[in-house]
């Protein structure tokens, strides 16, 4: 995210607030949580395909990349190894 918000500054866009950074969430179960981890990092994945389709600078670019990269090879396995 910190990528992401020191592209935002440096091409002058406001970041907006994000909610979901004030939400605690629980869960009853590991498998539960790793569960909602997967899920979570299968979205943003996918997320990253559909802005790469709308952006334009390649700086920007790299940095989704390089965060997909992180939440497919990285991120990704890990909570589907731990559920």
């Amino acid at each position: 995210m910190n990528a992401q918000i020191k592209q935002a500054t440096k091409y002058g866009v406001t970041v907006p607030e994000n909610p979901g950074m004030a939400e605690v969430v629980t869960f009853n179960t590991i498998s539960e949580a790793c569960a909602a981890g997967t899920a979570a990092e299968i979205a943003d994945a996918a997320l990253y395909d559909e802005l790469k389709l709308v952006t334009t600078h390649t700086d920007i670019l790299q940095v989704y990349t390089a965060l997909q990269n992180a939440s497919l090879n990285n991120h990704l396995p890990t909570f589907q190894a731990c559920d």
